[in-house]
């Protein structure tokens, strides 16, 4: 029962606590040309379920996959990024570490081998 307690509060952490921690740093920064409400929602939703499956696939061995979705994320955003404020940019580029950060954190909590024997 520990051990799935664990998991539990592992993907709590990545999840919603990372959603709320982005959503204090990333919301109060002002930015150009601001996404309307539905697909602010939509983005949220993205990214909890992106921290979802960074913790995932660490917790089942497959930390490359989360380079691959982030290549995948890149090269769909490519053709977007022309001609957008790179304050806006640069906020894209932080929510994405961000979310790493707490897919790496929920792992960890959930009892990801950081250093493998």
């Amino acid at each position: 029962m520990g051990h799935i307690m664990r998991i539990g509060i592992g993907f709590f952490v990545s999840i919603f606590l990372g959603a709320a921690v982005i959503w204090f740093f990333l919301d109060f920064m002002p930015s150009k040309n601001e996404p309307k409400k539905a697909t602010r929602r939509l983005i949220w939703i993205m990214g909890m379920v992106e921290r979802g499956m960074y913790t995932a696939a660490l917790l089942c061995g497959f930390p490359q996959w989360i380079a691959v979705w982030l290549a995948f994320k890149v090269a769909v955003h490519w053709k977007t990024i022309e001609g957008k404020d790179s304050a806006r940019e640069n906020l894209y580029l932080i929510g994405s570490s961000l979310s790493v950060a707490f897919g790496i954190l929920g792992a960890w909590i959930a009892g990801w081998k950081v250093i493998s024997k």
